[in-house]
């Protein structure tokens, strides 16, 4: 989580909900640039999280995954959202989820994400996303994206 969160802090937005219980971050791919820093986060999370065995494995994923995205079109990548077990079905997901869309609206970009579950297909549908290509790793990854 720490590797997400650094690189949201430099090439995209944190946003953490008003009561503190929910969090997303999101990315702006197309501003993210290879710097020694980002390669110090890359290698730090290959050594730490992926493993040199599975590194080909997580590299060949991430390329399929890509390929779904626009080539030459900047977007919003919501890369993470969560809320408190606690607290979720009480608004907070929700109400931060609005607050992404409302931010890509003004800046004229698309959502894309994506999900393994199947109640994250149905909760991002309510908000207009669409399910755009579903991937088999083992589980199924459904690959959505939300256009204006």
């Amino acid at each position: 989580m720490e590797y997400s969160v650094d690189v949201c802090h430099v090439y995209g937005n944190i946003y953490l909900s008003s009561d503190n219980k929910s969090c997303a971050l999101t990315l702006f791919p197309d501003q993210k640039k290879t710097t020694i820093q980002t390669l110090l986060w890359d290698i730090q999370f290959i050594w730490q999280i992926t493993g040199l065995s599975r590194l080909k494995a997580v590299l060949d994923r991430e390329a399929q995954i890509k390929k779904g995205y626009p080539a030459n079109q900047p977007f919003l990548y919501l890369w993470f959202i969560g809320v408190d077990p606690a607290y979720q079905a009480t608004g907070t997901g929700s109400t931060l989820l609005s607050q992404i869309i409302e931010d890509a609206s003004h800046v004229n970009k698309p959502i894309y994400l994506e999900t393994s579950s199947s109640d994250n297909v149905r909760f991002y549908q309510k908000f207009g996303f669409e399910v755009y290509n579903q991937l088999q790793f083992g589980y199924t990854l459904y690959a959505m994206r939300k256009i204006r």
